[in-house]
């Protein structure tokens, strides 16, 4: 790939967005925005980072540009939140943490009621 770019953030921009310039769709939001998705509550596309850091270019890489918000990628994070894991922290209690997964067991059974979502899992010592 070549460039007249000399700048890391301008010509990320470039490869990513087409335009050396902010403001234009990334190619992920294009395709997104072209193809459609599978589903309607899960992002259009996920942006996975190597080298624990984010690019020169920065979120714009990832961006929708002047497309709507739907079409943004999400960057997942490297490691999982609480929230994710249901695990207690500091600031939050065993017991917290434990209506946090009965809520969300609450809203699985309800959505999916005959599903293996029913099993506890054995591993969870909360």
């Amino acid at each position: 790939m070549r460039t007249d770019q000399f700048n890391h953030a301008p010509a990320q921009l470039l490869a990513q967005t087409g335009n050396a310039r902010l403001g234009s769709p990334s190619f992920g939001s294009w395709a997104t925005y072209g193809l459609g998705t599978e589903n309607q509550n899960l992002p259009g596309f996920i942006v996975l980072l190597s080298g624990g850091k984010t690019p020169d270019g920065g979120k714009q890489l990832w961006g929708s540009g002047f497309l709507p918000s739907v079409y943004q990628g999400v960057h997942a994070a490297r490691r999982a939140s609480r929230c994710c894991t249901g695990q207690p922290t500091e600031r939050e209690p065993a017991a917290a943490a434990r209506r946090l997964l009965d809520a969300i067991d609450v809203i699985n059974q309800q959505t999916m009621p005959h599903s293996a979502i029913r099993r506890r899992d054995p591993n969870c010592s909360i």
